[in-house]
């Protein structure tokens, strides 16, 4: 019995020491109580931890997060963390892609205009007509669609 309790003990010893502070942050804060301070917290999380997780490790610790809170805002904040913290996308897809992950209209716009910013050397017509279909208010999508057909036009 005593091996058993010893060897369970080094095992959860070994599991927090090769957690990262990421997920060590954000198990700790799972114990918080008040919502709200909860809330702060996750976020706080992700902010203190942008610099030492990856893009992939982000998103499906933010997707968890999500799923457990039911906050829109926490979620947007935290996808903004990773799409404009963490990520370093290498083509206009990958980018289009992550930018489905913002609920709210405004949030996905300004991350489908980013994505246009950082590619828009390298779109081809058809690429630059793609981003203004993905963007959601109308007036954002004329307006990119005028601009893609008059740069083409040039």
């Amino acid at each position: 019995m005593l091996r058993i309790s010893f060897a369970l003990m080094i095992l959860v010893f070994a599991r927090f020491a090769s957690a990262s502070h990421f997920e060590i942050c954000l198990s700790q804060v799972k114990a918080t109580e008040h919502r709200l301070i909860r809330l702060e917290s996750i976020q706080a999380c992700f902010d203190n931890n942008k610099h030492s997780i990856s893009a992939d490790i982000c998103f499906a610790s933010a997707k968890k997060v999500q799923l457990r809170e039911h906050s829109i805002e926490l979620s947007e904040n935290l996808n903004a963390i990773c799409f404009y913290d963490v990520s370093q996308f290498k083509d206009i897809n990958s980018c289009l892609k992550k930018a489905e992950l913002f609920q709210i209209s405004n949030t996905h716009d300004e991350a489908v205009f980013e994505c246009y910013r950082q590619f828009q050397a390298s779109l081809t017509l058809k690429q630059c007509l793609q981003v203004s279909v993905a963007l959601k208010y109308p007036a954002k999508k004329e307006y990119l669609r005028n601009h893609c057909n008059s740069a083409a036009g040039n």
